[in-house]
């Protein structure tokens, strides 16, 4: 058996490959890196260790699936063997402290000091990769998910830009009243969990925790809560979903 590397900061694990070990031709200084992010990803995941290759002297070959239960699979059968990849990505939260109790993923905890941090990595993403103590992953993206709203439409109804939910959720009413959709969503089908991760982490920060870390379940009385609101907010038609096209002094898009 051999230890692999989570990973989402391609550059910085990459660096560890000589010490840590990963599946892959070694004599052409390559490793075999996994991903769920198939399709034309594969092609600019691959332009980019052309990059790192020349840096660095390592570089690595894209595996990608476009099927996410498909690529669970092959990477739980491959782990425990010698056809493990060197390098994948996965999921923070209970996926992740699964192949730490089976021992099958590297303790990146003294790289997070002596590198990522060092590069740049805001230290404090470590803790979604953290389990008892040490540390087994690194980011692969941050994206934050920003709110946009039209200007020139609050200034025209009187709305100051809310602080809270509930200021939020009146906004959302006084543009609907005066006939203006108040929240698009991205029409992009991964993108329907943003407004339910969202509203549970504006609800309440330490259940959006728990639900991460599996200590909630989307059954418990106060994820149901947030189920409701979210119910209440599709029966106001508070939400559409839209196409980049439908950006206009029209709409308020999230």
């Amino acid at each position: 058996m051999k230890k692999v590397i989570s990973i989402s900061c391609i550059v910085a694990v990459l660096m560890l490959l000589a010490s840590c070990g990963g599946g892959g031709d070694s004599s052409s200084s390559a490793v075999e890196f996994y991903t769920d992010k198939g399709g034309e990803n594969v092609g600019i995941m691959n332009s980019m260790s052309d990059q790192i290759k020349k840096d660095g002297g390592v570089g690595y070959k894209t595996v990608g699936y476009t099927e996410v239960t498909a690529y669970e699979t092959a990477i739980q059968q491959s782990l425990d063997s010698d056809k493990a990849p060197g390098l994948f990505t996965w999921w923070s939260g209970d996926k992740l402290k699964k192949l730490v109790d089976n021992d099958l993923v590297v303790d990146l905890t003294k790289e997070w000091k002596d590198y990522y941090e060092k590069e740049g990595v805001n230290p404090g993403l470590a803790d979604a990769f953290t389990i008892n103590g040490k540390v087994y992953a690194a980011p692969y993206s941050v994206l934050y998910n920003g709110i946009l709203y039209n200007k020139h439409l609050f200034d025209k109804y009187n709305l100051e830009v809310p602080k809270t939910w509930d200021e939020f959720i009146k906004v959302c009413d006084t543009l609907k009243a005066n006939k203006v959709e108040p929240i698009g969503l991205k029409n992009d089908p991964w993108a329907s969990f943003l407004w339910f991760q969202t509203l549970t982490a504006s609800y309440d920060p330490d259940l959006y925790v728990g639900l991460t870390k599996g200590d909630i379940k989307y059954t418990d009385p106060e994820m149901k809560k947030v189920m409701k609101i979210w119910q209440k907010m599709i029966k106001k038609r508070l939400l559409r979903r839209s196409g980049r096209s439908s950006i206009s002094s029209k709409n308020v898009l999230i």
